[in-house]
């Protein structure tokens, strides 16, 4: 019988995700909850013969880690994004490269939201007044913040996640405006069935009108530093 295909794992994940591993392929995992370096990656994988990598995003993927293993066929990486991986080079090498779209767009949208709110609602600042022995009676001044419902919420970069971000605005009756590459009018479409009117403007207009501004774009050259102080200084107080 041939042997059973290898697949390393550089950390540990959620087990139900290396049972369904378990059940196909031997299966090594790397202790230690620090991301490994390169080239710890690279002579595991060497001295495993591996088949198959399971990475994180935290893991530089390139070249000399795919030239490790002369049975590698799958990198597969535990993550939306992929681009800790030379993809190119994968291709190159007929190595097939995994990763996991959608999963956490919901999840993502969530946490935007407990970010909105906990900052509006100054919770943080709260809490950490209320540890310090500070709080003494309440006040109508004290602490308070801008309301979230009624306000208007800009969005820059209406894709997937930008989106699911606008259609949670209903449940508090936000205006909603966007920015993005151009025009998105199918999204608008779909965010107007759950009652959510998103307006197109262009970046001037979002940052002036705006009570609260996210951002759901890629981190690349035309994004980076997309906010600095002539930004904020645009924005309303």
């Amino acid at each position: 019988m041939p042997d059973t295909p290898t697949v390393y794992v550089t950390r540990q994940i959620p087990e139900a995700g290396l049972d369904r591993l378990r059940e196909q392929y031997e299966v090594v995992v790397r202790d230690g909850t620090l991301p490994p370096e390169t080239d710890q990656i690279k002579s595991r994988l060497a001295s495993l013969d591996a088949d198959g990598l399971v990475c994180l995003v935290s893991d530089e993927i390139d070249a000399d880690v795919l030239d490790a293993s002369s049975d590698l066929s799958v990198v597969s990486t535990f993550s939306v994004g992929y681009d800790h991986i030379d993809v190119a080079a994968a291709a190159d090498r007929g190595i097939a490269v995994g990763h996991t779209p959608g999963v956490l767009t919901e999840t993502t949208a969530d946490l935007t939201w407990a970010l909105l709110l906990a900052c509006a609602r100054r919770t943080v600042e709260s809490h950490a007044y209320v540890e310090a022995d500070e709080w003494q009676a309440w006040g109508p001044r004290l602490l308070t913040g801008p309301d979230v419902h009624d306000a208007t919420l800009g969005i820059v970069g209406l894709g997937n996640i930008g989106s699911t971000v606008a259609r949670r605005t209903a449940g508090f009756d936000m205006d909603v405006l966007y920015t993005d590459a151009e025009p998105q009018p199918d999204v608008e479409a779909d965010l107007a069935e759950y009652g959510v009117d998103a307006q197109y403007v262009d970046d001037e207009e979002l940052l002036e009108r705006s009570d609260f501004v996210t951002l759901h774009v890629p981190l690349m050259e035309a994004t980076r530093g997309y906010i600095g102080e002539d930004e904020l200084r645009a924005m309303k107080d």
